[in-house]
């Protein structure tokens, strides 16, 4: 049996919803909430116990220079191992947008690359930028090889993975932001 609600909805208790549910205002949920079957949200959802999203498997970027991809960020763990410095170019912003169902301007997501090499230093990975694509902050993730440098005057290692953060400024617009 189909549910519509028109206008916000909060839940404080228990929900147990089957079938499709259509919500046309914003939801706010504090209880446990199980639901099978097709939602559908025109506002905002506000889950005031956590969202833990499933994680699928980390993804394996090749050693090469070819486009970082919207499939690609969408397995939102990534690993790389290179045997050479390498410079990725990120997805143009409209395939990001349409690739990660950003539908709304300021729509975020984000994902992490691990950069595993361990034998080379100096195979560090880069990304630049595909068309539409402002970058804000370092792109480069080291290489997991010790690499260390000078500081203010202290010896401190190379972070060896990532965290990026995309978000949607249009549809053929995006800034990926370095936020770890």
């Amino acid at each position: 049996m189909a549910k519509q609600f028109n206008g916000p909805v909060t839940f404080t208790t228990t929900v147990s919803m089957n079938g499709s549910t259509t919500v046309a205002g914003a939801l706010t949920t504090s209880g446990t909430g199980t639901h099978s079957g097709t939602n559908t949200y025109s506002a905002g959802i506000y889950a005031r116990a956590g969202v833990i999203p499933p994680q699928p498997n980390a993804g394996a970027l090749v050693d090469d220079t070819a486009v970082l991809t919207a499939t690609q960020m969408s397995a939102r763990v990534l690993t790389f191992d290179g045997s050479a410095p390498r410079s990725k170019a990120t997805d143009t912003a409209a395939n990001i947008v349409s690739g990660l169902g950003l539908t709304a301007d300021n729509d975020s997501a984000d994902f992490f690359i691990i950069n595993t090499e361990a034998s080379n230093p100096n195979f560090k990975l880069t990304i630049t930028a595909g068309t539409g694509v402002t970058l804000v902050g370092n792109m480069v993730v080291q290489a997991n090889a010790g690499d260390t440098h000078q500081t203010h005057g202290a010896q401190v290692s190379g972070s060896a993975s990532g965290g990026f953060r995309l978000q949607r400024r249009g549809a053929t617009a995006v800034h990926l932001y370095r936020i770890s």
